[in-house]
């Protein structure tokens, strides 16, 4: 079972958070750094979440030494504050965090990100590198893909829109940065393309779960079905 970490000095959202998480995970929540580093080591997590304004070191502070520490490197850290500045992302993904999450957060939301990060965590060590949310599975090393069993075709640029999209659901790709993944070096390309991709993999992934939302005057995000 996949353990999670995470560090929240507020007790009922500490108990909030704890009771949101999908029962498949195994977590352990704490108040303060001190806590955090007395136990951290003992239960080995391979996710931690941690909150931005705590008592003593902060969540900045905490992950970036987790990031300078050799036994909890590898663990993948999600910020989860109510801090909205782009600043505060920007700084949490310098030190090494790998989401961010606003508060209040939306329970479904959370577990699709702990999913990805749990197939990232299994897959660390395996040299067949998989992403599983729900009915999808994307294999990364042969580039297939696979719906509720049934194996899909894409096209090369479809599938790099879908991994983008899948690393991390939730977050908002912009549609100049989708194609940027896509065509790097294609200036003459409009953002028109990646509508019409995204439009494709809404038509092929028919997932009980999972579906690609826009958000207007952004872009896209992968999203759990409510």
């Amino acid at each position: 079972m996949t353990r999670i970490m995470a560090v929240e000095d507020n007790k009922l959202e500490r108990e909030l958070l704890k009771n949101s998480i999908d029962k498949s995970f195994e977590v352990m929540t704490v108040e303060s750094s001190d806590q955090f580093f007395e136990q951290v080591y003992d239960f080995s997590p391979s996710i931690i979440i941690l909150d931005i304004m705590l008592p003593g070191m902060n969540g900045y502070q905490i992950c970036e030494k987790v990031k300078l520490d050799p036994k909890l490197k590898d663990a993948h850290v999600l910020m989860l504050s109510s801090k909205t500045d782009p600043d505060d992302r920007i700084e949490s993904y310098k030190l090494g965090a790998v989401n961010y999450l606003e508060k209040p957060f939306v329970p479904a939301e959370l577990n699709a990100i702990l999913i990805v990060l749990k197939a990232m965590s299994l897959g660390s060590g395996d040299k067949s590198k998989k992403i599983e949310i729900k009915d999808l599975i994307i294999d990364l090393t042969t580039q297939e893909v696979f719906c509720k069993g049934e194996k899909l075709t894409f096209t090369s640029s479809e599938f790099k829109v879908l991994v983008s999209l899948s690393k991390v659901p939730g977050v908002i790709y912009s549609r100049d940065k989708l194609l940027q993944i896509v065509v790097p070096d294609k200036a003459d390309i409009t953002d028109r393309t990646i509508d019409n991709h995204v439009s494709s993999l809404r038509k092929k992934i028919r997932s009980d779960f999972i579906t690609i939302k826009t958000v207007y005057g952004q872009g896209y995000k992968l999203v759990l079905r409510e």
